[in-house]
């Protein structure tokens, strides 16, 4: 996935020549149940998806130009 994001980030500054600002929009529930009866796989998924990948967008070519 950050493989991913760098690539967009590349593509708007050859374009753009600046990436001003950036939404990230991710996020899903997938693991149903309480917190106790979900395994540690699907929990971790979550997290992975619903926080981690917020970061992923964080790029230090935009933080430079802004």
């Amino acid at each position: 996935m950050e493989s991913e994001v760098a690539a967009l980030v590349r593509a708007a500054v050859d374009e753009f020549r600046r990436l001003d600002g950036a939404f990230n929009n991710a996020g899903a529930v997938s693991a149903f149940g309480s917190v106790q009866d979900i395994d540690g796989s699907s929990w971790g998924a979550e997290i992975e998806l619903n926080l981690s990948s917020s970061d992923a967008s964080d790029s230090p070519r935009q933080r430079r130009t802004g």
